[in-house]
């Protein structure tokens, strides 16, 4: 079956976006395939406003989450794997998403994770 963290972050996008809130994301800024200032980086992760005041051409896919921002007046195209996102919440009152990353590589470095050996389900009949 296939992962469905990136559903889950487009779903928790638009129902924070949806709720009037500030969507944000926290990523393993060893994730990001780009040089981010170092200033933005803290504790090894960066913190992004993805709102759509603040981003352009927004895209999560299967594999990847990506988008247009400005950093000190320079336009950037920002892409990471969508394993590198350890959530998403509002800004305003910090609902939303929290992922373990170190689940996601075990699972990606497991082939046994991926393709679990299938067995009967076992049911009993409680009384």
């Amino acid at each position: 079956m296939l992962s469905n963290k990136s559903y889950l972050i487009q779903a928790f996008y638009q129902w924070i976006v949806d709720s009037g809130c500030t969507p944000i994301i926290v990523v393993d800024a060893a994730g990001i395939e780009q040089n981010i200032l170092e200033q933005c980086v803290e504790g090894g992760e960066v913190v992004f406003n993805i709102s759509p005041e603040a981003v352009r051409e927004l895209t999560i896919s299967y594999e990847s989450l990506s988008f247009k921002a400005t950093f000190t007046g320079l336009a950037q195209m920002v892409v990471m794997p969508i394993a590198a996102v350890l959530a998403i919440y509002a800004e305003e009152n910090q609902e939303g998403m929290y992922f373990n990353y170190e689940d996601e590589l075990k699972s990606e470095d497991d082939p046994k994770l991926l393709n679990p050996k299938k067995t009967r389900p076992i049911l009993r009949i409680v009384e």
